[in-house]
């Protein structure tokens, strides 16, 4: 009943189950089709296949990322690390029981009005544990400025060993470290010892603060395919004679001991 007529008298929503092939003795399968207008007749925007998928259809024309899926927690009291939404992956096990065998689950990290920040989770099932919002297995943490991998088990990725991983690539302009903070990729403690790539020079650090390298510790030769370059007045020794050789910045060399 809209005295504008035209587009505003059709057909605005509907939702129609509809036959996806003729009905038989043996055949009923059916979809659930959402229709809805756009300056038209309702159209298909949603179907709930009998398959078990469900479509979504956009029509905008604009820039904006649609069609969207979105998952809202409407908190009358929104805390930090408060669950906003899952994703479960499941499936049937050898006795027939489901399981989750993947989550995905997004996390306030901050709810102040002005600095929010969220993160997101991901998480599979293990050893007979479900993957769900109260499993501690967070394989992958992304927040916005880092991707966390749990080692909780040792030098390995949520528990299992790295494999067929043919290229990691960094596009970060900051130095590449082991360890120190605020650097372009970052693993262990920054209140310990670490191993730094700072622009053009590979350095040992002990709580930020320059630290012997070793190389070969254990044994072991090492070798380079060019010069090896040291600092003016720099000096070359052993563990108990650091400056058996000494090299002027004129190229000068001086020896502690006899040649």
């Amino acid at each position: 009943n809209e005295s504008d007529v035209t587009d505003a008298i059709t057909t605005a929503a509907s939702i129609v189950a509809e036959a996806d092939d003729t009905f038989a003795a043996d055949n009923n399968k059916t979809d659930l089709v959402i229709k809805l207008g756009n300056s038209e007749a309702a159209v298909e925007r949603g179907r709930f296949k009998h398959e078990g998928g469900l479509d979504i259809t956009g029509y905008d024309t604009d820039a904006n990322p649609d069609p969207s899926f979105s998952l809202m927690r409407d908190s009358s009291s929104p805390a930090d690390g408060d669950f906003l939404g899952s994703v479960y992956f499941k499936g049937k096990n050898s006795a027939d029981e489901i399981f989750t065998y993947g989550a995905i689950l997004s996390v306030s990290n901050d709810v102040t009005d002005g600095t929010e920040d969220g993160k997101l989770i991901f998480r599979v099932g293990d050893a007979g544990t479900n993957a769900w919002s109260g499993s501690s297995n967070n394989l992958i943490t992304l927040t916005a400025d880092t991707i966390a991998f749990d080692a909780s088990s040792g030098t390995t990725f949520g528990g299992h060993s790295i494999s067929n991983v043919s290229t990691l690539r960094l596009t970060s302009t900051t130095d590449l470290s082991l360890s120190s903070t605020g650097h372009g990729f970052q693993v262990g403690s920054s209140s310990s010892t670490n191993v730094a790539i700072d622009n053009n020079e590979i350095m040992a650090r002990n709580n930020g603060s320059t630290s012997t390298l070793y190389l070969n510790n254990n044994g072991g030769a090492v070798q380079v395919g060019g010069n090896i370059v040291i600092p003016n007045a720099g000096n070359i020794g052993s563990a108990s004679d650091t400056d058996a050789i000494a090299i002027a910045s004129d190229g000068q060399v001086s020896l502690t001991q006899d040649l």
